[in-house]
């Protein structure tokens, strides 16, 4: 299992449409095939600031993921994005 973050950084003022577009896009992103669920975050201290933390059965898994909306709704939201969402993938060490 591994899990894919990326942390956002919403232009100021663009923070609710942001955030509405990060759950519409978790919807859409959690039915692709090995997709095992998503976390969004939203932190306190920086309302501009986001973590969309998705779990995957493998890098090929998420990779191989293609939703033709997902797509389009991602397009729609990088100009509300301060800058590039900085991504990576983890090794899923344990869950408590």
């Amino acid at each position: 299992m591994i899990a894919r973050h990326y942390i956002i950084h919403a232009r100021q003022g663009e923070e609710l449409s942001v955030k509405a577009g990060l759950i519409e896009l978790a919807e859409l992103a959690r039915s692709a095939p090995g997709c095992h669920g998503i976390d969004l975050l939203h932190d306190l201290d920086n309302g501009r600031r986001f973590i969309f933390l998705e779990t995957w059965e493998s890098i090929d898994a998420h990779k191989s993921a293609k939703n033709p909306d997902a797509s389009a709704l991602l397009a729609r939201l990088v100009p509300l994005f301060n800058d590039r969402p900085e991504a990576a993938y983890c090794e899923k060490v344990m869950t408590v």
